[in-house]
């Protein structure tokens, strides 16, 4: 694991020491914690275990990426929550990213950094319209993934694949989104942030629809296609 992911994990302790325990969320099991009011998950115990980085076919041309390389694909140990209502979080937390093509394409697979912590493990990654700032419906595609690895590892990418393709326009916006599956009730897993601090459009669900909360921290993702 290089060195710039171990750094960043020690300061995110560091920052966890600074704010205080006013600042922690409700949830924590097994060395798992969540700040800023259960939105993000913390593994305290830094990286935890190493697979080969997960890439994308080289055939395909890379729409929108934060996607880094070997050992920094992504954050290992900080991302934002992903829970159901019934999860030990005892609140719902979906998080939708925005993005714009730089021209127009055709998106045929997306890769997402996400972990497991506790419940059902599976989770739902999908691509979406913009409606007003936010995620609108339904959605232009998404997939179902199972036996995610544990979260504070680095670096597995569920992935979705679309032959068939979805049309996307130059300089329109659209949206990135990790919710919990319907028939998963107590599901807690989180969206692995982005290694460089990258930042976009940013769009979050707890349970009354989507808010725009204007611009935050990228959770890990690459779209890519033709």
């Amino acid at each position: 694991m290089k060195g710039t992911t171990l750094a960043r994990t020690l300061l995110g302790f560091a920052v966890l020491t600074l704010v205080g325990v006013t600042a922690l969320g409700l949830g924590s099991k097994n060395g798992y914690i969540t700040i800023n009011g259960t939105k993000m998950t913390v593994a305290m115990g830094g990286p935890s275990k190493f697979y080969t980085p997960a890439k994308h076919d080289p055939a395909l041309n890379t729409i929108y990426s934060n996607l880094g390389s070997g050992g920094t694909v992504y954050n290992c140990c900080t991302g934002w929550t992903i829970s159901s209502k019934g999860s030990i979080i005892g609140a719902q937390n979906w998080v939708a990213n925005g993005f714009t093509p730089a021209s127009d394409a055709t998106a045929t697979q997306l890769q997402v950094g996400v972990g497991y912590v506790t419940g059902t493990n599976e989770t739902t990654i999908g691509i979406y319209p913009d409606n007003n700032g936010v995620p609108g419906t339904p959605a232009l595609k998404q997939w179902y993934s199972k036996n995610l690895p544990n979260f504070g590892s680095c670096c597995t990418l569920a992935t979705g694949n679309d032959s068939a393709g979805i049309p996307l326009k130059a300089g329109t916006q659209y949206w990135v989104v990790v919710h919990t599956c319907k028939d998963s009730s107590d599901t807690w897993s989180a969206w692995n942030l982005d290694e460089n601090g990258a930042t976009g459009p940013f769009s979050n669900n707890t349970g009354s629809g989507w808010k725009n909360l204007g611009t935050g921290q990228q959770g890990a993702f690459g779209v890519f296609g033709k």
